[in-house]
C-alpha cells in the first residue's frame, strides 16, 4: 500500500542526500536481504551527515514495520514543511544547501521529486499523467493550473487534438444550447464549428486532428461527424452519445439507452454501414474509451444479475470477450464512487469521480497488458468543486492535462398558474435558493407544507418548508425520495436498516419510526390516508402497486403490461384514475391514464395522453381532475406540458399547451438522466426543481524536472 511507496522515498532520498545507495550488496540477493534486515549506513560513513532533523524523517520513512512508518504522504510532507520553517534563516545545515534569509529550503520539492522517481505518487494538490507515462515515472514537479476560457455561462466536456494544437469543448457562449467550439493552442480566438438550435455536445478528435465526432440532440439526437474548422456536419448514427474515435481514425464508438432504459455499447464504420453491439451479455455498458493499441475498449458496465453493481469491464474486439477490470478494491479504499474512465493511456487510466461532496480527477495504473487495474491511484485534483472530462495531449508546448470545473445545483422553484385553466400568470420564483442539489417535491393536500430532498448538509436528507412562513427544517437523513401525507403530518420514505433496504414513516414533528418490512425502488405518492403508490417491488418492470399502510399489504394497479418500465404514479382528485409514465423503448417514453380500482388495469384500458418519439415522464392533476400537467422533451428540452381531459373518459381533448419552456443547458428543468424528477401542482402554482450549470476549461501543465 502507500506505505511501501513511503519506503521506496526514503531510500531514494537517502540517495539523493549522500550519493550512495542505501542498502546495495554484492549480489540481488544480498540487496533484498538489506532490505529487510539491514538500516543504511550512519552518516558518519558516508561522508556527506545529514542533519539530526531530516535523518529522523529519513529512519521514520525506512522503518520495516509499515505500521511504524508516516501514515501517509500528507503527514510526510507536513514535516517536511516543519522542517523547512526551522531552517528558515538559521543558517546553513551541515552538508546541505543554507537557505538565505525569508526562504525556506525546498524540502517539499525535493520530497516531491525523489515521491515521483520512487513511486508515482505526488504530494502536492494538483500532479497530472499524460501519454506515454509508463508505470510510476514521473515528470511534473510544480504544475501550473492555468485557466483557458472565462466564460459566464457553461463550457464544459474539452477534447483535444493528439498533437495538442487544437482544443474542443462544448459552450452555450452563441446562445442558448450548447455547440462545439474549437480554439488553437496555446492561445488563439476560438471558432464555432457547429450552429445547432439544439445541444450539441461531447466532441473527440479524430488522431489526425482533422475531424470532430459529436453528439447532436438534433432531429431526436445522434451522431455526428464534422471538420474541426468547421464545415457541413454528417451523420453517423441515430441516437448515440460519449463518441469516440478508434487509434486509426477508422471507426467510432458509442453508447445509447439510459434514463429507464439499458445502456448500451456499439462500433460503426465512419464511412458508414451497419453499428456492431458490443458486450451483449453486460445488462449496461456505456462510456466506451478505446485502449492505446484500439484492441480493446473498457466500458462502465454491469452483469445481468439481481446484485450486481457497475464496474469497469475490458472488451477484447478480436474474441468478443467481456472480463472486469478489477478496480473496485483500490477505488474503495479512497472512497471513490461511481468512477467514470475518461482516458485510457499507456500504463494509467485518466477518470472522474465523486469523492465527498466534490468531484475530482484522479489516475490508476493499469498492467501492460491492459487487463488489470493494479495502481498507485492519484488524486489530480482537488477543490470544492465539480472537476471532469479530462483529457490529455501531448504537443510541441508540452504535455498537458485539459478538464471541466462546473459549478452544478438545482432548487426548487414556483412558477404562478391558473391551475384549473392551464395557463402561467407569471415568472418562475425560487423556492429555495443554495449551492446544494434540491430536488423531489412533494406538496400537502392544504399547500401549506412542502417536503423535499436536499443534500445541503453533506448528506441526503429530507427537509420541511413552510409556505406560509418560509420557514425550512431539516426531518433527517433518507435513502430515497419522500412525500409528504394528504394532511401534512407525516413523511414516507426509504431508508436503510443493517444490509436491507424498507419504507418508513414517521411524524413530522418526530416520535417512533414505522419500519414496514417492504423494499419498494421507487416510492411515487401518498394520495391518502392510508395508501402509497409504488414501484419496484422485486417486479423486472417495476410495475406499479398500492401499499396499504395498516396491513402492510401490495395491490397490484396493473397487469399484463409489455413496456420496460412504469412508475410516477399519481392518483387523480376524484380517486378514480391514475396518470403514469411507461417506457416503451430505448429514449422513448410516454404519459397514460388507466382506471384505478381493486383489480389490476390491463393495458386495453390505457389513455395515451402524450406519445411522441420523445420522453415523457413526471405527471401531475389540475385540482379539478380536468388537466394533466406533465414534462415532455418533444421539443428537445425538458418544458411543462397540459392537455385538458374528457371528465368522463380522460381521453384527451384538443391539442397539447406549453405550460413552461425551459431552452438551454445552463438553467434546465432538472436533467432526470437514470432517474425521474418530480412535478408538484397546487391550486394556483406548479411546484419544479431547476438545474443550474456554470463551467469553463482548465489546463494542468507539467514541467520537466530541472
Amino acid at each position: 500500500d502507500a506505505r511501501s511507496d513511503l519506503f521506496s522515498f526514503g531510500v531514494v532520498l537517502f540517495e539523493m542526500l549522500t550519493g550512495q545507495k542505501a542498502f546495495a550488496r554484492d549480489t540481488a540477493s544480498d540487496t533484498m536481504a538489506a532490505i529487510l534486515r539491514d538500516d543504511p549506513p550512519e552518516s558518519e560513513t558516508t561522508g556527506k551527515p545529514i542533519p539530526m532533523g531530516l535523518r529522523r524523517i529519513l529512519d521514520h520513512c525506512l522503518e520495516k514495520v509499515p505500521n511504524q512508518r508516516f501514515h501517509d504522504a500528507h503527514d510526510l510532507a507536513f514535516a517536511l514543511e516543519s522542517l523547512s520553517l526551522a531552517s528558515s534563516g538559521s543558517g546553513a545545515m551541515p552538508g546541505l544547501p543554507s537557505a538565505t534569509p525569508g526562504k525556506v529550503l525546498p524540502w517539499r520539492a525535493i520530497a516531491v521529486t525523489a515521491l515521483l522517481s520512487a513511486c508515482g505518487m505526488g504530494a502536492i494538490a494538483w500532479v497530472a499523467v499524460g501519454r506515454g507515462l509508463q508505470g510510476g515515472n514521473g515528470l511534473a514537479i510544480e504544475p501550473e493550473l492555468t485557466r483557458i476560457t472565462s466564460d459566464a455561462g457553461l463550457t464544459m466536456e474539452p477534447a483535444v487534438s493528439p498533437n495538442g494544437s487544437l482544443l474542443a469543448y462544448a459552450s452555450d457562449r452563441g446562445g442558448a444550447s450548447l455547440n462545439i467550439w474549437v480554439q488553437p493552442l496555446p492561445s488563439g480566438q476560438p471558432v464555432q464549428v457547429t450552429q445547432d438550435v439544439t445541444n450539441a455536445n461531447q466532441p473527440s478528435f479524430s488522431p489526425d486532428g482533422s475531424r470532430i465526432v459529436f453528439r447532436s440532440e438534433r432531429e431526436g439526437g445522434g451522431i455526428y461527424v464534422v471538420p474541426a474548422l468547421g464545415g457541413t456536419a454528417r451523420f453517423v448514427a441515430p441516437k448515440g452519445q460519449r463518441p469516440r474515435f478508434s487509434p486509426d481514425g477508422k471507426r467510432i464508438a458509442y453508447d445509447t439507452g439510459g434514463r429507464g432504459s439499458p445502456s448500451e455499447t456499439w462500433i460503426i464504420e465512419e464511412a458508414g454501414g451497419q453499428p456492431s453491439r458490443l458486450a451483449k451479455d453486460l445488462e449496461n455498458a456505456l462510456r466506451p474509451v478505446w485502449s492505446p493499441d484500439g484492441t480493446a475498449i473498457a466500458v462502465m458496465g454491469g452483469r445481468k444479475a439481481p446484485d450486481s453493481k457497475n464496474t469497469w469491464y475490458r472488451i477484447d474486439l478480436a474474441s468478443g470477450s467481456v472480463a472486469p477490470l478489477q478496480e473496485e478494491a483500490i477505488l474503495k479504499e479512497a472512497g471513490i464512487t461511481n468512477p467514470l474512465i475518461s482516458e485510457w493511456l499507456p500504463g494509467k487510466i485518466i477518470f472522474f469521480a465523486k469523492s465527498g461532496d466534490s468531484k475530482s480527477l484522479w489516475s490508476v495504473g493499469i498492467s501492460s497488458d491492459g487487463r488489470r487495474v493494479m495502481g498507485p491511484l492519484q488524486r489530480l485534483t482537488a477543490g470544492t468543486g465539480n472537476d471532469e472530462s479530462p483529457t490529455v495531449a501531448s504537443g510541441p508546448f508540452g504535455l498537458h492535462l485539459y478538464f471541466a470545473s462546473l459549478d452544478v445545483r438545482a432548487n426548487l422553484y414556483r412558477l404562478p398558474i391558473l391551475a384549473n385553466e392551464g395557463r402561467a400568470t407569471g415568472e418562475p420564483q425560487p423556492l429555495t435558493d443554495t449551492a446544494a442539489w434540491e430536488d423531489w417535491p412533494s406538496l400537502s393536500a392544504d399547500g401549506r407544507s412542502l417536503v423535499f430532498i436536499s443534500n445541503r448538509q453533506s448528506f441526503q436528507g429530507a427537509w420541511l418548508k413552510n409556505l406560509d412562513t418560509q420557514k425550512e427544517s431539516p426531518i433527517g437523513a433518507v435513502a430515497g425520495r419522500v412525500v409528504i401525507s394528504p394532511d401534512g403530518q407525516r413523511v414516507a420514505y426509504r431508508t436503510k436498516v443493517g444490509d436491507e433496504f424498507r419504507l418508513a414513516v414517521q411524524a413530522i414533528g418526530g416520535g417512533v419510526v414505522q419500519s414496514i418490512p417492504k423494499d419498494p425502488r421507487w416510492l411515487w405518492d401518498w394520495p391518502t390516508p392510508d395508501m402509497l403508490v409504488t414501484s419496484g417491488l422485486g417486479d423486472k418492470r417495476a410495475q406499479l402497486h398500492a401499499l396499504d399502510l395498516a396491513t402492510g399489504t401490495l395491490r397490484p394497479l396493473m397487469t399484463g403490461t409489455t413496456g420496460q418500465f412504469y412508475g410516477m404514479g399519481r392518483l387523480s382528485p376524484d380517486g378514480h384514475w391514475m396518470s403514469a409514465m411507461e417506457w416503451t423503448t430505448t429514449g422513448r417514453s410516454r404519459v397514460i391514464v388507466f382506471p384505478f380500482r381493486e383489480t389490476p388495469a390491463t393495458p386495453s384500458e390505457f389513455v395515451v395522453i402524450s406519445d411522441e418519439d420523445s420522453v415523457a415522464q413526471e405527471s401531475a392533476w389540475s385540482p379539478n381532475g380536468q388537466l394533466l400537467y406533465f414534462v415532455s422533451e418533444r421539443d428537445g428540452n425538458r418544458c411543462v406540458w397540459v392537455r385538458r381531459l374528457d371528465p368522463r373518459t380522460k381521453h384527451p381533448i384538443g391539442p397539447l399547451s406549453a405550460v413552461l419552456h425551459l431552452h438551454g443547458a445552463r438553467r434546465s428543468m432538472i436533467s432526470t438522466t437514470n432517474n425521474p424528477a418530480r412535478i408538484v401542482v397546487g391550486r394556483n402554482e406548479l411546484i419544479f426543481s431547476t438545474q443550474l450549470q456554470r463551467g469553463n476549461i482548465w489546463k494542468i501543465a507539467l514541467r520537466n524536472p530541472k
